[in-house]
């Protein structure tokens, strides 16, 4: 939540030289309660809410959680595709590598899903924002009675309660990848 409050504050003073009470009127909060935000005191710091001040500031979600993991010389996070922890769908063919230690905010990892094989969305992370990226191969997701089809170098991101209802690998041969990053860590 530091790191949430220290981005706030850092755009509003570097980027958009507002005053407290300038940016607190265009995002329609009390100054009072932008400084609780920017303290990292508050309770509230739902996707909605930081959604409500990034539309404010004119920012993309995925740049603002970019530049708010490289403030200090801390954030700095060494992982390997072996990855910190697993979670293995057997029946199914999947699995997902969570790339980084675990975090409250976000998980990011990789899943794997074997040839002709398909994950549900029963099975799938929850989150307010999924972002998938493709990594190897080809994924089919079945969204909304479509399909979509990710391949490497592409994105779809799903915000909750609109998540993909299965993703589906149609190779016959080869394991396909996607590396995935959720808001905040998926249930």
């Amino acid at each position: 939540m530091v790191h949430i409050a220290k981005a706030v504050a850092d755009f509003r003073k570097d980027e958009l030289k507002l005053s407290e009470r300038q940016f607190a009127e265009k995002v329609g909060i009390s100054r009072r309660s932008l400084k609780i935000i920017e303290s990292g005191c508050s309770r509230d710091y739902s996707i909605g809410l930081i959604d409500k001040i990034l539309n404010s500031m004119g920012l993309d979600f995925w740049k603002f959680f970019n530049r708010m993991f490289y403030l200090d010389n801390h954030s700095m996070v060494e992982g390997t595709l072996k990855g910190e922890y697993q979670l293995s769908f057997p029946e199914e063919g999947a699995h997902i590598s969570a790339l980084i230690p675990r975090q409250r905010a976000f998980f990011y990892g990789l899943m794997r899903v074997q040839p002709r094989k398909g994950l549900k969305q029963i099975k799938l992370p929850q989150a307010d924002f999924v972002l998938y990226h493709g990594h190897r191969g080809k994924l089919v997701f079945h969204f909304e009675g479509k399909e979509y089809l990710l391949s490497e170098e592409k994105h779809f991101l799903f915000r909750s309660p609109l998540l993909p209802d299965e993703i589906y690998n149609p190779d016959q041969i080869r394991e396909a990848s996607c590396f995935l990053l959720t808001v905040p860590n998926f249930q």
